[in-house]
């Protein structure tokens, strides 16, 4: 099995000085190829401990998006493969694989202290909780029917899931997958009913429990999308009450100038069209501890969405998001559930404002019948 490591954490490689004490002093190069692109070539002198996560963290592609036919799926991790030579060996290499994002440091400390990683303690380790959520670091994960989705994991040897409502007994297997992978949590929950307790079973060993939390009733609701410190997406949705913020940005240096008016014989004011950023304050309504940890992984992600509410069906309509709290102040040891306003500035300012469409064609006028009748119909 090939070593594993987070691009955010730190990634220390050991050289040590030649045999010949006398140039232990001596210089030497090093190189890393990282994600298939150009490797990066730097000096060291030995012996020393090379960081080289700041190299792995810009050359490691982001999680892609998985497709999950039946349920499961995976890409290969060739993508991800990172490998480090030196000077002063020939046959002396370091070869692991690195994924984007990283654990915590007080995570970082906890697992150095007990003389492990977080890949051997728990997300290659088939009896522990090894999906790439925050949701929990239990080995119970709890998540909101409304919030069902992909969970990824990572492995480098094929392996299958299987899934069991522990009220029924019904199970279903999913896979086998290496490489990055997601197991579609809809799908899951889908097949075998609906259940309030799924457990997960990873080569016939039983790894951890997803316990499906009905959502709150609300009239209005707000997905959000994001990337989380692990690096893969995860949702979360929020029940508050939101609302729209719209602001002109631009000034007279930028977008004002004179122009001259032949019937007056002089100059007035005139400007160019302004750009409007558009913010959605939106409620988080009230969470309990673990959800307030999620919030914070949203407002420190680096890539966070927002359903469009008009969406249906299968096709999703996300809008880009850059997130933010006014305030964050809540109980240390929270003895009651808080809320939060969650910040969403649209990444994308906007000069034109018109009726939105739902499609290319909804400035075209409908039939009566759907689409699987011919013209005749029309």
């Amino acid at each position: 099995m090939r070593g594993f490591a987070f691009a955010r954490n730190p990634i220390v490689i050991h050289i040590d000085a030649p045999a010949e004490g006398e140039v232990a002093h001596d210089g030497g190069s090093f190189s890393v190829a990282a994600g298939g692109g150009q490797p990066f070539e730097g000096v060291f002198y030995a012996p020393c401990d090379l960081n080289i996560s700041d190299v792995v963290e810009g050359a490691v592609p982001a999680w892609p998006e998985i497709a999950t036919p039946g349920g499961i799926g995976g890409v290969p991790l060739a993508g991800n493969a990172v490998t480090v030579t030196h000077s002063l060996s020939e046959t002396e290499r370091v070869e692991f694989v690195a994924l984007p994002g990283g654990v915590s440091r007080q995570n970082f400390r906890k697992y150095a202290e007990g003389g492990t990683d977080a890949f051997a303690a728990r997300f290659l380790n088939r009896k522990a909780n090894f999906f790439l959520t925050v949701r929990s670091s239990d080995w119970r994960i709890p998540v909101r029917a409304d919030e069902l989705g992909p969970f990824h994991f990572v492995t480098d040897t094929p392996c299958s899931i299987m899934a069991t409502d522990l009220d029924s007994g019904k199970s279903k297997t999913y896979g086998p997958v290496s490489g990055l992978c997601a197991l579609d949590l809809e799908r899951v929950y889908a097949d075998l009913g609906k259940p309030e307790l799924i457990d997960i079973r990873r080569d016939g060993k039983l790894a951890c429990r997803f316990v499906i939390e009905t959502p709150e009733p609300s009239l209005e609701r707000f997905l959000i999308k994001f990337r989380n410190s692990l690096g893969v997406f995860e949702l979360m949705m929020l029940t508050g009450t939101a609302n729209i913020d719209r602001k002109w940005e631009g000034d007279d240096e930028n977008g004002g100038f004179k122009q001259f008016d032949e019937l007056v014989s002089d100059f007035v004011d005139s400007r160019l069209r302004m750009e409007c950023v558009n913010t959605i304050t939106i409620g988080t309504g009230y969470l309990s501890p673990e959800r307030i940890s999620l919030l914070a992984d949203i407002v420190a992600s680096d890539e966070c969405y927002l359903l469009d509410s008009r969406s249906a069906g299968t096709v999703k309509s996300w809008v880009k998001v850059i997130p933010s709290v006014g305030s964050f102040k809540h109980q240390l040891r929270q003895t009651k559930p808080e809320k939060f306003d969650l910040e969403l500035k649209v990444a994308e300012p906007e000069t034109a404002f018109m009726p939105d469409i739902l499609s290319a064609l909804g400035s075209v006028r409908r039939g009566i019948f759907t689409d699987e009748f011919d013209g005749t119909f029309a």
